[in-house]
């Protein structure tokens, strides 16, 4: 025995631990078969030895266990193999022995006892035996047959040995099969058969059935297995608690299977993303890489290249307490797996409200990818056979209608009624059946909170503790950890939680993992424990968790949670940062941002204080709640001292405004961060950021003179980044500018130097601003290529974001070809890819070029459904800036397009209540120009002069913005020829032509003979107008642009009538 490892010996006795026998029966039992081997085993529980240690004491009863473990060691073979399996149960285990020959030698041991003392104290034990293959052939059906006929000659015959059970003197619970529920069964075996990719839900309140439906259904389901995670509310805080839980299983069941898969189907951005879920498979991997949508996908693919092996289905038990993390990834699951295998969840229906979950469900419910089976209580005849089933045999009616009436069909307490009725003797049996003696009291529990309560009643303190600690952890548990925090010898440990298991507390998973049958139970326990008891409990769990846990990323959040309800303020701080920072790390914003809370109430210095907030600040600026995130950035300049990260949190400040659209705020703070900056190259490396807010702004020499300044001064060396960023800015100027050789040059220089120092994201980055150069040079081929170049570089680093902002391009670029379908395909999957990367921003601009395409297509309806998402989308960033775009956009489908004057108006008084928190640019112009030709088609000739004169063509010079150039001067000219000034309008359409032929984009110039074909039949001249249409015609033809071709044609067709 020395050679085996000392965590498989009982520290006590010195015998083989439970943990051993977990390890090693299951290979035994398959020699067995294999072999054809015959094994018995005998389950021994000494009688009424609790008598000792209550009278003499734990070490008295310590000694005389150790005297009986050597007796059995005497008197056993070398072969047969004992274990100390609880406090005072036994186990020996008779390699190739027959049952009978098993009880003749216990019948020896027995009589033996009986004869022996055992320090100076008379002992008597009761035996259960078993053996395979007659009583079974899975060591659980073994146990339980051994430990039942144990218990029932325990009851009859103490210091006897049971060979047989005893017909209907034990309570069958759980119920050998689920009762009452075939339709529910029926139901949930067809769910799975439909192959819907569908979450089947199964809901119900508190001990319906719900997780014994899904145990029972698996094997109706050919050759599937199921794999659990559960949540629980401890582990709100906990990111992707319940997924992680059932990767985790996953990889320990199958770890060759998954080894495989991680080694051959994913690449490296995907192998460091998923490594903080597979710590088993990914050690070594750096620092993981990509974006939220990244992690989703991989680990999408890594289920579903491992269903494609193991024929596997997975349940998330107790949804209702999953956080939002989990939520999350399971909804893109549900949506995005490629593979076909049944997805369950369970939730109490009395718990649903006001959690992540209920909203979660409704979007769930309305993308039909869930089907909900509702539980509800039992009838009165289904009550009768589960009666029947747990008493195996006849039951009155007078019972059933009493147990029916009391439990209201609820199976939780069918079954807690039934044993506190069995415990006190109220319930008899008579020849013709079962029967209630009403002249016998007994507890009736009537709510879950009763039935706890009445059982806590009953425990000793030691088990008190016990069960308070186990039920602090907050979740599963493993036997090893409470053994550490109990610091019980381990068979007294194992004694305990099974009273707690025949208390129907608790029931054990594999690997010696125990959890609460129901989280209810759990938290009404937490509830009674007197709030100092709770406190120094997590206290003491949380010392313990520091000790003996490896640092996984669990334990800093375990270790947050414990120290936080233990009151204690300095380590809480520690912990909840490391574990909001795994969170960040993991794109769970949420949980980031509710750890980093957790901290701020603990003691710290005012600087760390400052960093927390700041983190928090960029966690909300992520989620795109703008106004909370400047919120956190200037508490966070409140408490910091120093200078540098005070610039820093500046910086952020400013990134933050320009998402929001408040360029004049972005400026301020940029500023704010060059001066607290001591050294001049940081001071230099503000400048690329402020050139580029000045280009949004419309201050073109001011972006120039910044961009230069930083291209001159900065050091390339120490902010390469930095420099190619000004160069980018100068040669976004550029490309307005419609110098797109010279645009394409400084793009090229720019992609050089980010290539240099590996920044593979910022080479995408600049493939695509590349691509949207040579798109509006109406090069499409290569557009498309360096498209192609931006996603593969994405594809390789796993950033997602660039992808979708690629995609985008690619519509656009689909648009130009009149692909409209192809468009709208690279569109919708940007926009669902956005969905889980979670920007808005990007979110509202998807959704504004897909109503485009929805105008452009004549589906106005749809245009303007998709317009009012991006309301509601823009509405979350609080950005007056993407308010007025869409309000600009909706302008003109109600003026152009539905010709709904009334409605119109309404949008536009809508944008003018928010044009004053908007800084003059091109978001203003395209809303000023909504209003134009909204002025134009009601007939306020004068207002819309007035508008362009005063307000577009300033604004449009100031931003050089050329597109925008163009629709004005065609705008000025179709005023003119309504007020017959017909020369002035030539005149404006020259100006447009002008600058058309100067961005060098066959668009624009298609465009202008468009505009001035219509110019020209507003001023009567059908001549000029049908040469102009022709032209544009000639070039919407070359580039398939069908929607323009078939307007043109409509205003051909006109004037040939007039003509």
């Amino acid at each position: 025995m020395y050679m085996i490892q000392k965590s498989f010996i009982d520290e006590l006795t010195g015998l083989y631990n439970r943990r051993y026998l977990g390890g090693w029966i299951n290979t035994e039992l398959a020699r067995c078969k294999r072999y054809s081997l015959p094994l018995s085993i005998a389950l021994i529980d000494l009688d009424d030895f609790k008598q000792i240690n209550d009278l003499k004491g734990h070490l008295v009863g310590d000694n005389v266990l150790i005297q009986f473990s050597q007796f059995l060691q005497d008197e056993l073979r070398a072969a047969d193999m004992i274990v100390r399996y609880g406090g005072d149960a036994f186990i020996i285990i008779f390699p190739n022995t027959k049952k009978e020959q098993s009880y003749a030698v216990m019948k020896r041991i027995l009589d033996k006892v009986k004869r022996k003392t055992f320090d100076g104290y008379s002992l008597s034990a009761s035996c259960g035996i078993s053996s395979f293959p007659k009583d079974g052939s899975e060591w659980k059906s073994l146990f339980q047959i051994a430990d039942r006929r144990m218990y029932q000659v325990k009851r009859v015959n103490k210091g006897g040995i049971g060979l047989k059970e005893i017909s209907g003197e034990e309570l069958q619970i759980p119920t050998i099969r689920i009762v009452g529920r075939k339709r529910e069964l029926s139901l949930c075996s067809e769910y799975t058969k439909r192959e819907e990719n569908n979450l089947i839900i199964i809901s119900g309140e508190a001990g319906v059935g719900k997780t014994r439906l899904v145990n029972e259904v698996i094997p109706l389901i050919p050759d599937r297995i199921l794999f659990t995670g559960s949540s629980y509310p401890a582990m709100s805080q906990s990111p992707y608690y319940a997924a992680r839980h059932v990767l985790q299983s996953l990889v320990s069941k199958y770890e060759e299977t998954a080894r495989e898969i991680f080694v051959e189907h994913l690449n490296l951005p995907q192998k460091r993303v998923i490594s903080n879920f597979l710590p088993n498979l990914t050690q070594g991997f750096s620092k993981i890489t990509g974006d939220r949508l990244m992690l989703f996908d991989t680990i999408t693919k890594f289920i579903d290249k491992f269903s494609e092996k193991v024929p596997l289905a997975i349940l998330f038990d107790d949804v209702h307490w999953a956080s939002d993390s989990t939520l999350d990834l399971l909804h893109f699951l549900l949506k995005s797996r490629k593979a076909s295998y049944p997805i369950f969840g369970t939730y109490r229906s009395e718990e649903i409200k006001g959690t992540p979950f209920s909203e979660k469900i409704s979007l769930i419910g309305r993308e039909g990818l869930y089907r909900e089976i509702s539980l509800e209580t039992l009838d009165e005849n289904s009550t009768e056979e589960m009666i029947g089933t747990i008493l195996n045999n006849r039951v009155f009616p007078s019972l059933v209608k009493f147990i029916y009436k009391e439990s209201g069909g609820n199976p939780f307490f069918v079954e807690e009624i039934l044993k506190e009725m069995k415990e006190s003797g109220a319930l008899y049996k008579t020849e013709d059946g079962y029967e209630l003696d009403k002249s016998v009291s007994f507890h009736i529990p009537k709510t879950i909170e009763d039935a706890v309560t009445h059982k806590l009643s009953l425990v000793d303190e030691k088990l008190l503790e016990v069960t308070n600690i186990a039920v602090l952890i907050g979740g599963d548990f493993d036997f090893s950890l409470l053994h550490s925090i109990t610091e019980l010898n381990e068979g007294e440990l194992y004694d305990q939680l099974d009273q707690l298991k025949e208390f129907q507390f608790l029931h054990e998973k594999e690997g010696n993992i125990y959890s609460f049958k129901e989280d209810v139970i759990r938290q009404v326990i937490v509830d009674k424990i007197p709030t100092g008891t709770r406190r120094k409990l997590h206290e003491k769990i949380a010392e313990t968790i520091e000790k003996t846990l490896s640092d996984a990323p669990e334990k800093f959040e375990q270790l947050a949670y414990h120290y936080y309800n233990s009151g204690n303020k300095k380590k809480s701080v520690e912990y909840a940062e490391m574990a909001g920072d795994n969170a960040r790390s993991i794109y769970a914003h949420n949980e980031a941002i509710r750890l980093y809370n957790w901290a701020l109430e603990g003691e710290m210095g005012a600087d760390r204080r400052g960093r927390i907030y700041k983190k928090i600040g960029e966690e909300l600026s992520i989620k795109g709640e703008y106004a909370n995130s400047i919120e956190n950035f200037n508490r966070a300049l409140n408490n910091i001292e120093d200078k540098r990260e005070k610039a820093g949190i500046y910086k952020e400040l400013g990134h933050t405004y320009v998402d929001l659209g408040n360029y004049t705020m972005a400026l301020f703070n940029l500023r704010e961060a060059r001066k607290n900056y001591s050294s001049r190259q940081d001071k230099y490396s503000c400048d690329p950021y402020m050139a580029w807010v000045y280009m949004e702004m419309g201050k073109e020499k001011s972006a120039v003179r910044s961009a230069e300044r930083a291209i001159v001064r900065i050091d390339k060396e120490r902010f390469p980044k930095e420099y190619a960023q000004a160069l980018n800015t100068m040669a976004t100027i550029n490309r307005r500018r419609g110098k797109n050789n010279k645009s394409l040059k400084l793009y090229d220089e720019a992609r050089k130097i980010t290539e240099d120092i590996g920044y593979k994201k910022g080479v995408g980055a600049l493939y695509t601003n590349m691509a949207n150069v040579y798109l509006h040079m109406n090069d499409l081929n290569n557009a498309k290529g360096y498209s192609e170049k931006a996603m593969e570089i994405y594809g390789d680093t796993g950033f997602k974001e660039g992808e979708i902002v690629t995609l985008f391009n690619l519509g656009n670029l689909e648009m130009r070809r009149n692909e409209l379908n192809k468009a709208e395909n690279y569109l919708r999957k940007a926009l669902e890819m956005e969905e889980w990367v979670g920007g808005i921003k990007s979110k509202v601009l998807l959704l504004n070029s897909l109503g485009y395409i929805s105008l452009i297509k004549g589906s106005h309806k749809d245009a303007l459904n998709l317009y009012k998402l991006a309301e509601e989308e823009a509405k979350k960033t609080e950005s007056p800036e993407e308010l007025v775009r869409i309000y600009a956009n909706m302008v003109t489908v109600y003026t152009e397009y539905l010709r709904n004057i009334e409605k119109a108006e309404q949008y536009l008084k809508k944008g003018e209540k928010l044009l004053s928190k908007i800084d003059p640019g091109i978001t203003l112009a395209r809303f000023h120009t909504a209003k134009a030709k909204y002025y134009l088609e009601i007939g306020e000739i004068e207002d819309g002069i007035n508008i362009l004169k005063d307000l577009l063509l300033p604004l449009a010079k100031k931003v050089d913005d050329i597109p925008l150039l163009i629709s004005i001067y065609l705008l000025w000219a179709q005023f003119y020829s309504k007020k017959e000034w017909g020369k002035w309008g030539v005149r404006y359409i020259e100006m447009a032509m002008e600058y058309a032929k100067k961005s060098e984009d066959i668009y624009n110039v298609a465009e202008v003979h468009r505009g001035a074909g219509k110019f020209y039949v507003y001023s009567g001249n059908p001549k000029e107008a049908k040469k102009h249409f022709n032209k544009a015609l000639s070039i919407y033809k070359d580039i398939k642009f069908s929607w323009y071709i078939q307007d043109i044609q409509r205003e051909l067709k006109k004037i040939q009538k007039i003509s």
